[in-house]
């Protein structure tokens, strides 16, 4: 078993700090940090700053060179694996052995199984001293969703709703009227950036009825999701903003209006994919297997309240994330049961956010992911 140095750890500490800097804008690819080291002096940094573009370890091999740093016998601290195949870049692999460096201390093995091992297996064969396990549940932290979609064969599943403090999540309304607004800008900042981290957003068609959502991000800087809607009748109307084809969309329905005018006539928008559903079949397992299908490795679900149920009856899902505001509403739409403990607490002046994970999530077996 390795023996690591308190430096050593304080440079994996580091790493996975800037490893979140790539936000999610990584899309399907993991969060990675990485740090080169000179004796115990930093001399470069890296992350994985974008989906297609370099992986932190060649980031942070450009960045020492760009410093004329010569790397023969460096070492890198990094938080996963490195890459051991061609994908958008060439190996990681590849590229730590042409440096030269030394060592290079893991902190989490990579669940791709493409690379799994793999990547370790290279170095050391290289004649490189390869350390894994370093802040090992810290690293994988990073990446949940990365790690769901390759151990579970699903996309990870982030519950998200606003209740009042008497546990309604909508008055009782008419449609398309002012929903109450229970967690203010702050609020609002924050679940826009959430939707930036996610590779897909879902909601049912109750709630675009209700509300015509855009499902979009604008109160944060970063990627939009695929719009994701549960609507077995096809009941949404043409004129419902999700389906205005400004961002790609799918729609999953019933299979049995394959051959209808409705579908039909939704087929033609652009940028809107419609996915049919069998009768009798879970229609989670079906919706979060076609996404994993498609490589989506991440699902924020907003709602309403019979969708979000759903997840949890299923128990496929894996956090959720709660605001509680202080007003009361009296009457209105009962919100989702409480799926779970709160992990955390944060108290904000107009709302509290609960935190609540589930380690026990269900996976999608292989004959559902086959």
């Amino acid at each position: 078993m390795a023996f690591w140095s308190e430096f050593d750890r304080r440079m994996m500490a580091r790493a996975i700090e800037i490893a979140g800097s790539g936000g999610g804008y990584t899309r399907a690819n993991p969060r990675v940090g990485a740090v080169v080291c000179m004796g115990e002096r930093i001399v470069a940094e890296g992350f994985h700053e974008r989906y297609g573009g370099l992986h932190a370890e060649r980031n942070a091999i450009a960045e020492a060179k760009r410093r004329g740093v010569d790397l023969r016998d460096a070492v890198m601290y990094v938080t996963l694996e490195p890459c051991c195949h061609y994908g958008k870049t060439g190996p990681c692999t590849e590229a730590i052995v042409e440096a030269g460096f030394r060592r290079v201390v893991v902190g989490a093995s990579d669940p791709n199984p493409v690379v799994n091992g793999r990547g370790l297996n290279a170095l050391r064969q290289a004649g490189i001293r390869v350390e894994n396990g370093l802040l090992d549940g810290e690293c994988r932290a990073i990446n949940p969703a990365f790690n769901t979609f390759h151990e579970k064969g699903r996309p990870y599943v982030l519950l998200k709703w606003a209740q009042s403090a008497d546990g309604f999540i909508d008055a009782l309304r008419p449609p398309l009227t002012p929903a109450p607004w229970f967690t203010g800008n702050y609020g609002r900042l924050l679940v826009h950036r959430w939707r930036s981290e996610c590779m897909a957003i879902l909601v049912g068609a109750n709630t675009v009825l209700r509300d015509d959502p855009r499902l979009s991000v604008r109160a944060w800087v970063g990627p939009q999701p695929l719009r994701v809607v549960f609507d077995r009748d096809l009941s949404i109307p043409l004129s419902a903003r999700i389906l205005d084809g400004s961002q790609p969309t799918l729609l999953f329905t019933s299979d049995t209006l394959v051959d209808s005018p409705a579908w039909g006539m939704r087929a033609r928008i652009p940028r809107l994919e419609l996915a049919p559903l069998g009768a009798g079949r879970e229609w989670p397992e079906c919706l979060l297997l076609e996404l994993y299908r498609r490589g989506v490795n991440s699902l924020l679900v907003e709602g309403g309240a019979k969708t979000i149920q759903m997840f949890t009856t299923s128990n496929l899902w894996d956090e959720a994330r709660i605001f509680i505001a202080p007003a009361c509403l009296g009457d209105g739409v009962k919100a989702p049961a409480m799926p779970g403990q709160a992990v955390s607490r944060y108290c904000a002046p107009s709302f509290t956010l609960l935190q609540v994970e589930n380690p026990h999530s269900a996976g999608l077996t292989p004959l559902q992911n086959g």
